[in-house]
């Protein structure tokens, strides 16, 4: 019988286009080199290390992978699934997000090859994992869009 686990965290990162007169979302590459996942778009993801909350992963993986300091943060109403074959086990992740300043720098770790910024229909179409996808979209209608930001965010 598959266990069910919960180690993982997705952070999803926006920042405004005062040109496009939108946000955009940042999407990551994989390094060609890679053992999970090589040369694949994502968002900013990770493990949870011991004794570690999913939170303060979030915010460790998003300083490792991308040097980037947020304006706000919020947990999303969004919990990801996926099933874990070589381990038997069923996967639960929390999803984050937040939100950069819009002159931010991304400098990116040895784990990332390149990185873009581009609007949620963009995303959508370059993000292979289905559970990236659809966070991204619950990040735009229900935290960018303003219907329940306030609900969501994190101010601790």
């Amino acid at each position: 019988m598959p266990k069910i686990i919960s180690n993982t965290i997705q952070f999803h990162i926006a920042k405004y286009n005062d040109s496009a007169n939108r946000f955009e979302h940042l999407l990551l590459k994989r390094a060609s080199n890679a053992k999970l996942y090589p040369n694949v778009w994502q968002v900013v993801t990770g493990t949870i290390e011991s004794g570690e909350t999913a939170l303060a992963t979030a915010k460790r993986e998003l300083e490792e992978e991308t040097k980037l300091s947020t304006l706000k943060i919020w947990t999303l109403p969004y919990i990801t699934q996926y099933f874990d074959v070589k381990n038997d086990a069923i996967g639960l992740a929390p999803c984050f997000a937040a939100l950069v300043g819009k002159d931010s720098r991304v400098i990116l770790s040895k784990e990332h090859s390149e990185y873009k910024w581009c609007v949620l229909e963009e995303a959508v179409d370059i993000l292979p994992l289905p559970s990236h996808k659809e966070a991204a979209e619950v990040f735009e209608k229900c935290i960018l869009e303003n219907h329940l930001q306030k609900m969501f965010e994190i101010t601790i």
